[in-house]
């Protein structure tokens, strides 16, 4: 098989582990709902969550996504030696989020370059900085960076100078 076949053998392989291993979760926690992958490709798998009340499993901000993903990235980390990205999905959480992100970075570059002063987004995690970071990476009158260490890191929006 050709590399690249194997490759993608293997993404798929992991895929599968890690929406059986979701489902698994699920079903101990008693929710009516059902894991499914949605996309696998070298750099990540996203697995849906499809079902009922997902509101309660997305959880307030994300913050029970968010720890099943962490759950499932630390429990398929043994079979994932390319560290190919696992994102959780559910009812179109994530884009509803990182458009609500994109709004967000807008009206504070608006605001930054009005008052020429920084301006701090908190609580974000890697994924919402990220998203962050690329929604201004192309306007020359901002700039945009990250300080601080593990939960008390922040993304600073910046006059460009």
């Amino acid at each position: 098989m050709p590399e690249n076949d194997e490759t993608t053998s293997q993404t798929w392989r992991l895929a599968d582990a890690a929406k059986q291993t979701l489902q698994t979760i699920l079903d101990k926690m008693e929710y009516k709902a059902k894991a499914a992958v949605l996309a696998a490709a070298d750099e990540q798998i996203t697995l849906d969550i499809k079902g009922a009340d997902l509101e309660v499993l997305i959880g307030n901000e994300g913050e029970t996504i968010n720890a099943l993903q962490v759950l499932i990235r630390a429990m398929t980390a043994p079979s994932n030696p390319e560290h190919i990205r696992i994102v959780l999905d559910a009812d179109g959480y994530r884009d509803r989020r990182a458009m609500a992100l994109h709004e967000r970075a807008f009206e504070i570059k608006e605001k930054v370059k009005h008052t020429g002063k920084e301006a701090v987004m908190e609580g974000l995690n890697a994924y919402e900085r990220r998203v962050v970071h690329l929604a201004l990476a192309n306007d020359p009158e901002v700039v945009t960076y990250s300080e601080g260490v593990g939960s008390e890191r922040n993304l600073i929006v910046s006059p460009a100078k």
